[in-house]
């Protein structure tokens, strides 16, 4: 019992796990001041896309059990892709009429594969996974795969592939004049998916070139987006040390406030 009191002592597991956790908020990533666009992103708040493009170094307030939930679907995303990599591989084996060919965190700025739309709209990010099919003598298929993790509560209920995602996939569509959407929907809980075939949604695609629009056009003007609140956005948005949105109106000010 002695030398377990000393273990705690030596070694508090749960305070050093949890510091350890925490301690990510603190890395700095490429993409945290690049001003582009993240497919990710888009969809959500517009205020936050603006401070995204004004180059604004967020401060991450992301939580130890939400760090973990990123951290746990990261890690699904790594052997998930491995598993569909081996499938698409043993397709191809003994067969004439078709080619299969599949490639992963595909840049959305990749020249072999990607056309001009990410440039046109200053998009970067990769898709999860890009399919290509070659059935000889017809045309080439290019299908988009998504991999998304949930826990059971909400993967029990879901039909359909969720709207934000789809806005999502789609712009990884447009950029890579692919036909079809692929999502994988794990259970993170019992270990099961369920998956979708769906067409780019243009509708999504409209939103989401008119969110860029909105954010151009104010940075242009040389104006801020209006803040939105959302407690499920706000809780853990790297930039609500200046929006604080439910304090409109105090005497707060931005760095990018007049006054």
């Amino acid at each position: 019992m002695a030398r377990i009191k000393d273990a705690v002592r030596l070694f508090p597991i749960e305070e050093l796990y949890e510091e350890h956790l925490l301690a990510k908020n603190e890395r700095k990533q490429a993409r945290d001041t690049d001003g582009m666009f993240h497919p990710s992103q888009l969809g959500g708040c517009t205020r936050k896309l603006w401070y995204a493009a004004c180059m604004m170094e967020p401060k991450h307030r992301i939580d130890a059990k939400l760090r973990c939930t990123f951290d746990h679907g990261h890690a699904v995303h790594d052997w998930q892709q491995e598993e569909l990599g081996k499938l698409v591989a043993t397709l191809t084996e003994g067969r004439e009429d078709v080619d299969y060919e599949c490639a992963f965190e595909v840049s959305l700025r990749n020249p072999l594969v990607a056309n001009e739309t990410a440039d046109q709209l200053n998009l970067e990010g990769r898709a999860d996974g890009l399919l290509q099919i070659r059935p000889h003598g017809e045309d080439e298929l290019r299908i988009i795969y998504e991999l998304k993790t949930m826990a059971d509560a909400s993967w029990q209920k879901l039909t359909k592939p969720q709207a934000k995602h789809v806005a999502q996939a789609t712009i990884y569509a447009k950029c890579f004049d692919a036909d079809v959407i692929l999502f994988q929907y794990y259970n993170k809980n019992s270990d099961v998916s369920k998956f979708f075939f769906i067409e780019p949604d243009e509708v999504a695609w409209e939103n989401v070139t008119s969110q860029i629009d909105t954010v151009r056009g104010a940075l242009d003007a040389g104006q801020e987006v209006e803040p939105e609140y959302s407690m499920w956005e706000c809780r853990s948005c790297g930039y609500y040390y200046d929006c604080r949105p439910e304090l409109r109106g105090s005497n707060e000010t931005s760095p990018f406030r007049k006054g």
